[in-house]
């Protein structure tokens, strides 16, 4: 392998790859352009040759900064749903190959996603767009969704993860209120809410195909961890109908979409009353939270560590049959003082991770800022997903004092 001079990118975005690992087979000089430098641990930053912080993570000063660094580059690389985009300008700026705005643009903005799978009848069109020319006049907007949907509905911003910003939203008084509240420089997208089990199937994509789909339930929907409800997914066995089916479901909303070469995409799709999937969303990115540390046990490899591998070019493995079966959970903080840990000894929590410990006051009820979180594992399915059910429903790993 020829040294490459690559640049990585991270604006919002937390990394869960080890940098170490992955330098272990690189060859060149690895750079970093980030606006968080605080998030990453110090030995973590020995794997780069520099780190450039910036103060906005705008195309403009990104440019500059790379003009500094008076290189010739090889590779642009992010896994950072916020920066794709830019980094895809970039790359076309610098002549470097890589994924192309034209593929990347449905990924990173829901209702251009959700329009193009429905221009295919792969989706019904039973959602409404809200663009940023289209504000100034709420009464067209109000009367669209009046006449397409039923209330209760569910809101969201077009270009964000996580549920970052999405609401229920319950009558046409509400919706008037959430109208007038939200940001003219977002697009946002609004559909009839969903009653029904969430689940995630992420996929690796090589040389342009689908080769691995992992199939996944969450505890609860993403968006009720806003409400103090845990993060957490379980990984389905391969075999199981509802696992096989959404298999089946992603893998032809994958035949109308421009595949990127070599990535990990993250798909999400509710299981409706009456057996059938409705999509909800697709990234160009590995799933987050703790989810590429369960991945380990089950690949062998890191996910978030595949997927920059596979972008930048570097070999790679992961093991082709399942190692074990996995899950992951994440817990919200409750407001007071955090009095004690609660013991954890079920056999198949393998990693617990606190994020908090005692004596500290909890108050940020942000699911992104968790008290703890957990990786279970193990070879017997039943076994885990009964661990998985009692610490999602019925536990709490911290002693909290109000």
């Amino acid at each position: 392998m020829n040294e490459l001079n690559v640049v990585v990118f991270q604006n919002v975005a937390h990394f869960r790859i080890d940098w170490l690992n992955l330098k272990k087979d690189f060859k060149g000089q690895l750079f970093l352009v980030t606006r968080i430098p605080e998030t990453i641990e110090d030995d973590q930053k020995k794997a780069f040759d520099e780190i450039i912080v910036v103060d906005n993570f705008d195309e403009k000063m990104l440019e500059q900064a790379l003009k500094k660094l008076n290189l010739k580059f090889d590779k642009f690389v992010s896994h950072d749903e916020y920066s794709i985009a830019i980094v895809s300008r970039l790359r076309e700026k610098f002549n470097l190959k890589g994924d192309s705005q034209d593929i990347i643009l449905p990924f990173t903005h829901k209702v251009t996603m959700k329009s193009m799978l429905a221009d295919f009848s792969v989706i019904d069109k039973d959602f409404v767009a809200i663009k940023q020319y289209l504000k100034k006049n709420q009464k067209n907007i109000l009367d669209e969704v009046i006449e397409n949907l039923k209330f209760p509905i569910f809101v969201k911003p077009a270009d964000e993860s996580g549920s970052v910003g999405a609401k229920k939203v319950v009558c046409k008084d509400e919706f008037e209120e959430w109208l007038k509240s939200i940001p003219e420089q977002k697009d946002y997208i609004v559909e009839e809410f969903v009653e029904g089990d969430l689940f995630h199937c992420d996929i690796i994509i090589e040389n342009y195909k689908p080769t691995v789909y992992l199939s996944c339930q969450y505890a609860y929907p993403c968006h009720e961890s806003f409400e103090g409800k845990v993060r957490g997914s379980i990984l389905l066995p391969e075999n199981q109908s509802v696992a096989k089916r959404l298999t089946e479901f992603s893998s032809k909303i994958l035949e109308k979409i421009k595949l990127p070469e070599a990535s990990v995409l993250h798909l999400e799709a509710f299981l409706l009353k009456d057996g059938s999937f409705k999509f909800v969303e697709l990234a160009m990115r590995p799933p987050g939270s703790i989810i590429p540390y369960m991945y380990e046990s089950v690949l062998g490899v890191n996910i978030e560590e595949l997927y920059y591998r596979l972008q930048i070019g570097l070999s790679y493995k992961y093991s082709e049959s399942r190692m074990q079966n996995a899950a992951w959970i994440s817990y919200p903080q409750k407001n007071g003082k955090f009095v004690s840990k609660r013991k954890i000894d079920q056999g198949t929590v393998k990693r617990i991770i606190w994020k908090k410990e005692e004596g500290d006051t909890l108050s940020n009820p942000d699911p992104r800022y968790p008290v703890c979180q957990i990786i279970l594992s193990g070879l017997d399915y039943e076994q885990l997903e009964k661990d998985f059910n009692y610490l999602t429903r019925d536990f709490y790993p911290a002693e909290v004092k109000k």
